[in-house]
């Protein structure tokens, strides 16, 4: 159970965990708390989550991690049950609520939306989490006028009572196909939180689907950077919680924080640069990273690779320039050298991103960028998208930067 949820829930507290035990075999360990004891182990089950008998914990409010597959046998016995973050959060926080998501850009835009406003309403206590972290819970309690919340697919899915003052689609690209039947759902997931927000913002040359009435009160596009799109939203905001109309000095833009693993550069004595943007699980995000880059550099090494999430890495084939070359590794390196079959660039690919490294960052001459946007998961080869950019950074340090 959430550390921060839990501290706000009042009563008996029982987590259930699903893990393997020493042999590999699946079990449930039961963990109980009353009031604001600390939880103990009570019991240890064979099986796993579908395999339980939750009748024996239920009727009782049931909070699922987002991380788990609905699609799971067992959500049929605690479905009636459940209650989601989002939920438990919108019926205690009293502030202004405003939720962003959208499939590419949602922590950078967050934290950068929470920044603005705090310089724009000084005299305002604005939190800024959710999925980014802290997690939204977090703000309960503390005094906080406005809340501004990165929510991901998996947090917006099956909202029962939430109700945001604004809710933010940024952009809709494939993404999280290993999790939905299709991409129309995961889009689906995504409009889920407009439905529940007072304003909705989303990009204007998108589908919108037919029960969602509100239409956005500006205009952006799907493909438009998240700062622009900041830009566009900013006022908009700023009226709906008490601040001026006037026109916003261009400095409340500048500075903006930069988050780990999100297009970091780095450079070495002689002009190359390495670039740790391991955030870009997806094609669009690694697009999007690209682009960027090729703004900087007369040639970029684009690394691509992990698990696959189920994108098409052709898409990238319009965007690469003659001079780029690819490098592929990981668990998804020959379905990404079939999506790119034809293209012009050069290609190589390794089994692993720590081979890679070994070999190729030695070879990142002045006026190139070796880039790390690699449109998966990372999940083949690191516990996650930080422990990968963290080694991406380690490595650079070594052979490069020393």
């Amino acid at each position: 159970m959430n550390r921060s949820l839990a501290e706000h829930i009042s009563g008996e507290k029982i987590a259930v965990v699903e893990e393997k035990d020493s042999s590999e075999q699946p079990v449930v360990r039961v963990f109980k708390s009353s009031g604001s004891e600390p939880f103990v182990e009570t019991q240890s089950i064979p099986g796993d989550f579908d395999s339980l008998k939750w009748e024996t914990f239920l009727p009782a409010e049931v909070f699922v991690s987002p991380g788990i597959d609905p699609r799971r046998v067992f959500f049929k016995q605690v479905s009636t049950f459940e209650v989601r973050e989002l939920d438990f959060f919108c019926r205690h926080f009293s502030g202004m609520k405003i939720g962003i998501t959208g499939t590419d850009g949602k922590s950078t835009f967050t934290t950068w939306l929470g920044e603005v406003l705090k310089r724009s309403l000084p005299h305002k206590k604005i939190f800024v989490g959710g999925n980014l972290s802290p997690p939204m819970t977090d703000a309960l309690e503390q005094g906080f006028d406005g809340a501004v919340l990165e929510i991901s697919s998996f947090q917006a899915e099956r909202l029962k009572s939430a109700r945001l003052d604004a809710g933010i689609i940024l952009n809709l690209a494939s993404d999280h196909l290993d999790r939905y039947d299709s991409i129309e759902k995961y889009f689906d997931a995504k409009w889920n939180l407009l439905r529940r927000s007072n304003l909705a913002f989303f990009p204007s040359d998108i589908e919108v689907p037919a029960d969602l009435t509100i239409k956005s009160p500006c205009n952006f596009e799907n493909s438009e950077s998240i700062v622009t799109v900041l830009k566009k939203i900013l006022p908009v905001l700023l009226k709906s919680m008490g601040g001026s109309d006037s026109p916003l000095p261009p400095q409340i833009f500048e500075d903006l924080p930069q988050l780990p693993h999100r297009l970091n550069i780095f450079k070495d004595s002689i002009g190359a640069v390495f670039v740790n943007d391991s955030k870009a699980t997806t094609v669009h995000a690694a697009t999007y990273g690209l682009l960027e880059i090729q703004k900087q550099v007369a040639k970029v090494k684009l690394i691509l690779g992990g698990r696959h999430k189920g994108d098409d890495f052709s898409e990238l084939a319009g965007v690469l320039r003659p001079q780029d070359e690819v490098l592929i590794y990981g668990e998804a390196g020959f379905l990404i050298e079939e999506h790119l079959v034809g293209i012009s660039q050069k290609t190589r690919r390794y089994r692993t991103l720590k081979e890679l490294l070994e070999v190729e960052l030695s070879k990142v001459v002045a006026g190139e960028a070796l880039q790390l946007s690699p449109g998966c998961s990372s999940y083949d080869e690191f516990s996650n998208f930080e422990e990968r950019g963290d080694y991406f950074i380690q490595q650079v340090r070594r052979i490069r930067l020393f």
